[in-house]
């Protein structure tokens, strides 16, 4: 039974009904030239003026029936494109070997795609009006010229292609290809031959569109399904956009290009946005099948991404249904939107985004489509295992990304996700916009680290352990392999059970070049690509190397491989292996390692990572956990960083940015010691050892913006039950942010921090840290640019001989340098061993500085400008005392030169008698151009020590005060920018046409606020203001006073790094304006601080109150 057109088009306007016994083919063909030539010139000529030559178009129903007992061909080809509205194929048991071709040769398959509108469609996101611009014949509405039969009601939800199999079809298949020009082989399928001619450029390869397929296999059926392309040519990949900023036509055209499902993200009208009501949009699951024994591959091909807009629902169900599914592509992204549920398999899952030969990956390169392609997207997936289960494997070139729910755009070369437009912003930043998701489609909920709740994708449940009624699970796990990023953004939780793991990978036998063969769970991110040339590791700089941003011609493995659980991390291995591998490894939510509960012979959990993050809790139970690294540490011993806490970022955690205004996940967390305000509180991680605890040794602990403390053994006494004195020993103790180490009255907790020698490693027993060298990081909480530490009760920090401190931050106590200990100011603390940000000069401040005989400090001097606006490194003190002679070490960072001048390099607001007259410097002599020049230590400016080269003399240096134009109040001097010099005092008068002055504060802080100047009123009403001991640009705010909680809110404005912070005590808008006097930027402002992403330049600022501030963002 065939429908034949040789040069024309098959269309019809009502139901299509077949009811067939015999094996014979059943044939809908329009293959032009393919067969015979046409017989009628005028049909040729009509199908091509009309554009539909070589088409199929069902604008009602087709249903196939057939009641053979052997083998029939089934088939719908197309020279060019196919389009249905609904496809309803059944037939009976006695049916051995049926199959089902759908085939378009040149063009494109459209499934279901008919919304029952009266017109055509002229939308240039449909192939078929790219390769005939003028025709607009696509989908259209059976005719209602015909009285009868009557018409089928069609809309995207009612055509659903459904196919019926029987369990005595052992040797058929169903194949849904396009683009194929009947070849097997997707690589000799034409591809482009120039990007000037639209039908090469756009037409080659297919694209196959279907808004829900439902396929029912019987138990016992083989009988598999192909959905296949060999490429698309739709999207090009560097020609349209590349994939992290495209938007407009680039981004329609890159959700159309390769095997799409149900219509277009969220519920929105397609392919026109005029033609409204439910007809138009497409709401029910897009793919539906209980499978059997055969396989179902969805294949992309060489070029081409795989789009489940509406999810997918999976079913193998009698243990005999060994079928996989495989979904494939080349060159393209793999992204299954909304509810993708999988309830049973006996065979496997694979989702993989991969280029052919997996050994090219190594020459990607930096940059551009190569780097950026291959990503596999799950926004709400769940697997429900039962007896001898199947595995998932997840396999990608660039990233993968579980349960992302409501994620915004990312839009990066090392992170080219983008749920909405890539949008550039006005200061060269882009908005953090998206889709959110309400848990079945689009809705208001994004995502936020912070709160957990947000998300509403479910967590990533891995469950092999036992089903819901309780049946064992006899094997099966999970597998997630990319060469750069993983992120989980839901809870991940995995039970190991004790079957045998998982099986070899569908097709390919290993994920992404990994054997995973035998493992539980495997994860791992490769860093296989030609993307990054730089271990901070293992290629120490022979430089200085300022943090100028990755670029096109280097870029750092830590950067761009990482594993990330934006959740929790509840891992029970049972009696199962377990591998977590990544450059790094970092986990928002509790990390919880049981190796205990249910252990087994096999049990294992390793995680292997150079860098280890937690922002909660890290739980170890068992002894089967072992810890390794990528690069090979010393000792095989990850770096470990705790905090920030999830919950109290040290920024503000943008839910949404669109440019203009930011709506908050949580604001910033400023801390100030016994606060009672939220605002300045921190979560607290307290360090428990029970009985028998022990941690080893570590290379690097980091402590990030949080209260620290250990239980003691004291403890005891209150709670009862075994606590020992918890202990952290490091060879390197760093401080990010603010961290406050906590001790209570009775020492039931503590935080002792004491600096100690290699030989004394090993011989303390009380609770706290103990590390050879204390190094403070220049990063401080909201903006602020050195981090804080606060010691327990107080106490001074002893440096004693052969240890070190040093950095870029403020100690709040005093410390106390013995013989043979170091003081290693800013760059001299790390060296060419700190991060990028840290090579450079800086200052590291305390209060009062004791200095025994033969301490040692150490400051580096040169050409380029650190992170105090100086040439040398610093140290900055309350009161300086010395008790004999102390060296100051001098040295020239690497590849710079000393210059004929004076570099400051001790500040202090007083001195001890004759402290200043110990200082020993070394060397004495310096060679600058091959001539010799003598050091000298200049003691003549009060309040800093330089050392001088030749017969240089200290330069004054000059800072800003910005004084604003505020209605109502006249200064003197008037509104304006003023010079002061540097660490001197500014003094300003200001008249109030009111009858109270208002509130003057500056940009920097005290205890955490803004501070505050007190006025004193002179003989003629004035008040008269001091700013003392100006070290930094000031700029000045006059307004109205606001207490909360006891602590002057404020405003305040300013900068660090790429950001401009504004601090408002309540709602106001801020206008930022360039130098030039041009508006650059309006932000509404809640209350509270808002930072705002800026480039680089200098910005004058105004708030409604009229205040003025200057800000320089370098």
């Amino acid at each position: 039974m065939v429908w034949l057109s040789r040069a024309g088009y098959i269309q019809t306007e009502r139901p299509v009904t077949v009811a067939y016994e015999s094996d014979d083919t059943v044939s809908f063909r329009a293959e032009t030239w393919r067969h015979d030539v046409a017989s009628n010139p005028a049909v040729l000529s009509n199908a091509i003026a009309s554009g539909r030559q070589g088409n199929i178009h069902f604008f009602d129903s087709i249903n196939i029936k057939r009641y053979n007992t052997g083998v029939g061909v089934t088939e719908i080809k197309a020279e060019n494109h196919i389009w249905t509205a609904m496809v309803d194929y059944w037939e009976n048991s006695g049916a051995t070997a049926n199959k089902m071709d759908i085939i378009s040769h040149k063009g494109d398959i459209y499934l279901g795609y008919n919304n029952g509108a009266a017109v055509g469609y002229n939308h240039k996101f449909y192939v078929a009006n790219q390769q005939n611009p003028g025709w607009n014949i696509t989908q259209k509405a059976p005719s209602a010229g015909c009285s009868w039969p009557a018409m089928s009601s069609v809309s995207y939800d009612e055509n659903i292609f459904k196919y019926y199999v029987p369990a005595t079809n052992t040797s058929g298949h169903l194949w849904i290809k396009a683009g194929w020009e009947e070849k097997t082989d997707r690589n000799s399928v034409p591809d482009k031959t120039s990007n000037s001619n639209i039908d090469t450029s756009r037409a080659s390869g297919g694209n196959i569109y279907f808004t829900h397929i439902d396929v029912k296999q019987e138990t016992g059926s083989k009988h598999p399904t192909v959905i296949s392309i060999p490429h698309s040519g739709l999207w090009l990949c560097g020609r349209d956009s590349l994939l992290h900023n495209r938007r407009g036509d680039a981004m329609e055209y890159y959700e159309n290009a390769g095997i799409i499902s149900g219509v277009r993200r969220c519920l929105f009208p397609y392919p026109d946005a005029s033609i409204t009501g439910a007809r138009n949009i497409s709401d029910r699951i897009g793919l539906i099948y209980r499978g059997a024994i055969g396989d179902l591959t969805v294949d992309a091909g060489n070029r081409g991404n795989i789009i489940f807009n509406k999810g997918a629902y999976l079913s193998f169900e009698d243990p005999s249904s060994t079928g996989d599914v495989v979904f494939r592509t080349r060159f393209g992204d793999i992204d299954m939107r909304t509810p993708f549920n999988v309830d049973t398999m006996t065979g496997s899952l694979l989702f993989l985004a991969q280029i052919e030969n997996i050994a090219d990956l190594e020459h990607s390169g930096f940059c551009g489509c190569t780097e950026e392609r291959n990503n596999v997207y799950l926004q709400d997936f769940e697997f429900k295992a039962h007896g001898a289960s199947g595995s998932v494997f997840v396999g990608a070139d660039n990233n993968i990304k579980l349960n992302y729910g409501g994620l915004q755009n990312i839009g990066t070369r090392h992170d080219p996700f983008l749920s909405k437009d890539y949008t550039p912003c006005r200061d060269g930043g882009q908005a953090k916009i998206g889709w959110g998701y309400d848990g079945t489609t689009c809705g208001a909920n994004l995502h936020c680290d912070a709160i957990e709740s947000e998300n509403q994708a479910r967590p990533f449940l891995m469950r092999f352990d036992k089903d819901a009624n309780g049946t064992a699970i006899t094997k099966g796990g999970f597998a997630a392999v990319a060469s750069d990023y993983i992120d989980v953004y839901k809870k991940f939780a995995y039970y190991g059970g004790s079957g045998d793991g998982m099986g070899s990978v569908p097709g390919t036998g290993t994920l992404h070049g990994e054997t995973v063969t035998g493992y539980g769970l495997f994860m791992k991110t490769q860093a296989n690509k030609g993307n990054w040339n730089v271990n901070i590791f293992e290629n120490t700089p022979t430089c200085p190397t300022p943090c100028d941003g990755t670029n096109c011609g280097h870029d750092y493995l830590h950067m761009v491989s990482r594993m990330t659980f934006h959740d929790d991390a509840y891992i029970e291995a049972h009696n199962q292996e377990v591998m977590l591998w990544s450059p790094v490894i970092e986990t928002f939510g509790d990390m919880t390692l049981d190796s205990e509960k249910d252990k087994g012979s096999k049990t294992e959990i390793t995680l292997k990572a150079d860098s280890l993050i937690f922002h909660s809790d890290f739980i170890k139970k068992g002894k089967n956990i072992k810890l390794s690294t990528w690069s090979g540490l010393h000792k095989d011993l990850p770096i470990m960083k705790f905090g920030h806490m999830r919950k109290t970022p040290p920024f503000i955690e943008a839910k949404k940015d669109d440019c203009d205004a930011i709506t908050e996940c949580v604001p910033c967390y400023r801390y100030i010691r016994f606060s009672k305000d939220p605002l300045h509180m921190l979560d607290t991680i307290t360090i428990k050892f029970g009985d028998g605890a022990y941690m080893e040794r570590l290379n690097t602990v980091i402590f990030d913006h949080t209260v620290l403390t250990c239980l003691t053994d004291s403890f005891d006494h209150v709670k009862g039950g075994a606590v020992q004195n918890a202990q952290i020993r490091t060879d390197t103790f760093k401080i990010r942010n603010q961290v406050d180490l906590f001790a209570d009255e009775k020492h039931e907790r503590d935080a002792h921090l004491e600096l100690i020698s290699e030989e004394q490693m090993g011989s303390k027993d009380y609770a706290g840290i103990y590390t050879k060298h204390l190094h403070m990081e220049p990063i401080g909480a909201c903006g602020t640019p050195y981090s804080e530490l606060w010691t327990s009760d107080d106490l001074a920090l002893d440096v004693i001989t052969t240890s070190i401190f040093g950095g870029f931050g403020f100690i709040h106590s005093d410390v106390h340098v013995e013989n043979g200990g170091h003081l290693n100011a800013g760059f001299t603390s790390l060296r060419l061993k700190g991060m990028c940000y840290e090579q450079m000069c800086g200052t590291q401040r305390m209060k009062d500085l004791r200095l025994d005989v033969g301490a040692q400090l150490h400051f580096s001097v040169g050409t380029s400008k650190g992170l105090n606006g100086e040439y040398s490194d610093a140290i900055e003190v309350d009161r300086l005392t010395t008790y004999g002679s102390v060296d100051v070490n001098i040295e020239i960072r690497p590849c710079e030169k000393i210059e004929k001048r004076c570099y400051p390099i001790i500040y202090y607001k007083s001195v001890t008698p004759n402290s200043l007259n110990q200082l020993k410097l070394n060397p004495r002599k310096v060679k600058i151009d091959g001539e010799e020049y003598p050091l000298h230590l200049n003691l003549g400016t009060d309040g800093v020590v330089y050392v001088c080269v030749g017969d240089a003399q200290p330069v004054d240096i000059n800072r800003t005060v910005t004084l604003p134009s505020v209605s109502g109040v006249k200064t003197d001097p008037g509104a304006g920018i003023w010079d002061v010099k540097s660490r001197g005092n500014f003094k300003f008068k200001a008249t109030y046409s009111g009858s109270k002055p208002l509130a003057v504060r500056t940009n920097r802080t005290v205890n955490g606020v803004p501070e505050m100047l007190t006025g004193t009123k002179n003989a003629n009403g004035e008040y008269e203001y001091v700013v003392p001991n100006v070290q930094q640009d000031i700029t000045l705010s006059i307004g109205p006073d606001y207490v909360s909680n006891q602590l002057l809110a404020g405003t305040a404005v300013w900068s660090h790094g790429e950001m401009i912070y504004i601090r408002v005590d309540r709602a106001d808008i801020a206008s930022i304006y360039s130098v030039a006097g041009q508006l650059v930027r309006k932000v509404d402002l809640p209350e509270g601080d808002t930072s705002i992403p800026m480039s680089r330049g200098a910005y004058v600022i105004t708030l409604k109150d009229g205040s003025v501030h200057k800000v320089i963002v370098k």
